[in-house]
């Protein structure tokens, strides 16, 4: 008996912590419910917002009226949607078409600024870079495109700013870094449409420049 006594009484002093375990258990139960809730709340409402933003902007594409502020008012309306990326990129490039090089130059930088990290932002540098090349900013627009070549991951992803590299150097008679740049746009995109042209030029200039001017090694280009 004095050891049935005994156990019952250390149950009675334990039954506190039990008790104390189970709330603590319980409401750890229940952060965890309530985390897992709001994940999947904020999962789909993202993916709601995304669904919305997207069909706005197909509307908005088709209407050849829309003007530069109707696609940076559909990026303030989705904040945080690659739709809405898209659309404030579109808006920039809207305002390049029209000539308005300088505010289109701000708002390429300040969509870089905003979104350092974003899967458009090649293409941002590069509305940068061709809004410093149409305002005679040449040399700021070189060292911006040879930025873009030096910190893309993909060769192809630099294709566009090695084109328009090759351009300014034969524009300016630099015709071995001309030559270069188209080289290496002809190797990257054999069978694409820059790639192409990038082959016809370096082709003409290879038959117009005598070849002890030439550095710039030969393309073997396949057949």
């Amino acid at each position: 008996m004095p050891s049935q006594d005994a156990t019952a009484l250390y149950l009675l002093k334990l039954w506190p912590r039990i008790e104390a375990s189970k709330y603590r258990i319980a409401a750890a139960a229940a952060v965890v419910v309530i985390a897992v809730f709001l994940f999947w709340y904020f999962s789909m409402e993202s993916q709601q917002k995304e669904i919305a933003a997207g069909r706005a902007l197909t509307v908005l594409v088709t209407n050849p009226h829309a003007g530069p502020d109707a696609y940076f008012a559909l990026d303030q309306a989705y904040p945080g949607t690659v739709a809405g990326q898209r659309a404030f990129l579109g808006g920039a490039e809207l305002l390049f078409v029209q000539n308005d090089f300088t505010n289109a130059q701000a708002r390429f930088q300040q969509f870089l600024d905003n979104h350092p990290e974003s899967q458009f932002s090649t293409q941002a540098k590069l509305g940068v870079a061709a809004c410093e090349e149409a305002e005679g900013q040449t040399q700021m627009a070189i060292g911006s495109y040879q930025g873009i070549v030096n910190s893309s991951a993909e060769i192809s992803a630099a294709n566009p700013a090695n084109f328009a590299l090759a351009e300014l150097y034969e524009n300016a008679g630099r015709l071995n870094d001309a030559l270069q740049h188209y080289m290496e746009v002809a190797q990257s995109d054999q069978s694409g449409a820059l790639g192409v042209q990038a082959t016809l030029h370096y082709l003409d200039f290879k038959n117009q420049v005598p070849p002890a001017a030439l550095s710039a090694p030969a393309f073997q280009f396949h057949q």
